[in-house]
């Protein structure tokens, strides 16, 4: 593009920096270890490790995987999301949310697509609800 001055992207090795970091903090966060996230990725203990420590960086897919289970979006794992949701901090949340991480992966999956349908059904629920009973939502 003639006459435009030229973007600076951050290098691929910084982009692996960016990315262990953020990994590793989300990780401990939400009290995972490296065993446990690797299961639920379907990749090595050894892998996630590296993607910490910057030596590697995953392939979309797994990145896409690690930010899904992680609950952020791919920007925020990158750490060029502007802002994004605050951090969890309801204990009884955070409990759930540990037990169900250390579930065998076929239950995973099963809390995982019950719990997004209720996410999904509670508009609908609580407008129903709220009819019912005469009150407005929230």
């Amino acid at each position: 593009m003639e006459g435009q001055e030229r973007l600076r992207w951050p290098s691929e090795g910084a982009i692996a920096e960016i990315l262990g970091a953020r990994l590793k903090k989300l990780r401990s966060e939400q009290g995972l270890d490296q065993t446990t996230l690797a299961a639920h990725l379907g990749v090595s203990k050894s892998s996630i490790a590296k993607y910490e420590s910057g030596i590697h960086t995953p392939s979309v897919t797994v990145l896409v995987r690690l930010a899904r289970t992680l609950g952020v979006s791919v920007d925020a794992l990158l750490g060029t999301a502007a802002g994004g949701p605050p951090p969890l901090r309801d204990p009884r949340l955070l409990r759930c949310l540990r037990e169900i991480s250390q579930m065998e992966p076929k239950t995973f999956d099963y809390v995982i697509t019950v719990l997004e349908a209720l996410v999904d059904a509670y508009p609908m629920l609580f407008k129903a609800a709220a009819q019912r009973t005469g009150r407005e939502g929230r």
